[in-house]
């Protein structure tokens, strides 16, 4: 059989699949709710976007329309104004908008790192090296996602103020030098999808272990990672009761719209304000998702094989 005839009957084949699910009542009721879905989900986007470009009087006279004059100075006044009130041991003190986005960057951008970096490392050992400790490390990985954890918090929080670094950075960064989540289970299967030819032609040519794992066998990993980084980031920066728990000095922006969603600050107490302040908190995920989405999108491969 030809290549022509192969490549023929394989659109045919999937032509006719189509054709089928395209008959399948089962398949237009999914589409019709995830349409539902994702028209919702835009308008909600749209709607939040245009309301915050609207003026606080202007809003109350045209709730769903376009602004009749855009308000950029909405931003302008968030930017400038926004801030939260906290006591500490030390007293009272206003923490500022920059000094939010500042604790946020700290926070996820670097948590996200350190964890992905753990995750990565441990996982490539105990897949490309078979040893007990190995097995047992992958054991208690499966155990930790079975058996739930249970008031770890206190005991988390008991253990930092021993060390005495809680209320402090390094305490969160510590917390995610963690690998036992699922990202370890999704990242050793491709770890041990990489072909050992690699690792042997790069010890011929002189490689040790550190180049074979930067040099090698990161790079064909590299989507992966960077969709863990992405994923990671944005759960961190949307999280304000890790920061709020065990870093109570150092609020982050999400914290402070869960303030603002929950209390009436002066001058962001109308709607405008409200929806200003919370795309201006998702300005970095937009931006991270920018920068990195041709590396995540594209398929991820292994040398010439594709997964």
């Amino acid at each position: 059989m030809s290549e022509v005839t192969k490549k023929m009957k394989k659109f045919k084949t999937g032509k006719d699949r189509n054709a089928r699910l395209g008959k399948n009542p089962l398949s237009w009721f999914v589409f019709i709710i995830l349409a539902f879905c994702s028209f919702y989900v835009a308008y909600k986007l749209i709607w939040g976007l245009l309301t915050s470009f609207k003026d606080v009087n202007e809003f109350m006279d045209n709730k769903l329309g376009f602004p009749k004059e855009w308000a950029f100075e909405n931003y302008l006044y968030v930017f400038k104004n926004f801030h939260i009130t906290i006591t500490n041991t030390q007293g009272v003190k206003r923490v500022w908008i920059e000094q939010l986005f500042l604790n946020s960057l700290m926070f996820a951008g670097i948590g996200a790192l350190l964890q992905v970096a753990t995750i990565a490392w441990v996982s490539y050992l105990v897949a490309k090296f078979a040893y007990k400790l190995s097995n047992i490390i992958y054991t208690m990985v499966l155990l930790v996602q079975v058996i739930p954890l249970v008031n770890s918090s206190a005991a988390t929080l008991k253990l930092m103020r021993n060390l005495g670094i809680y209320d402090t950075y390094f305490s969160f960064w510590l917390m995610k030098l963690s690998f036992t989540n699922m990202q370890f289970l999704l990242l050793y299967p491709s770890w041990r999808a990489i072909p050992k030819d690699y690792s042997e032609a790069a010890i011929i040519d002189g490689a040790g272990e550190g180049m074979i794992f930067f040099k090698v066998n990161l790079p064909m990993v590299m989507p992966l990672l960077l969709t863990f980084i992405l994923t990671n980031f944005v759960a961190y920066w949307n999280d304000y009761m890790t920061p709020l728990i065990y870093t109570p000095s150092q609020p982050t922006l999400s914290y402070g719209v869960y303030i603002l969603t929950n209390t009436n600050i002066q001058g962001f107490s109308r709607t405008p304000m409200r929806m200003s302040t919370s795309y201006l908190a998702g300005v970095p995920m937009i931006l991270v998702f920018i920068l990195f989405r041709k590396q995540i999108m594209r398929k991820m491969s292994l040398g010439g094989l594709k997964e």
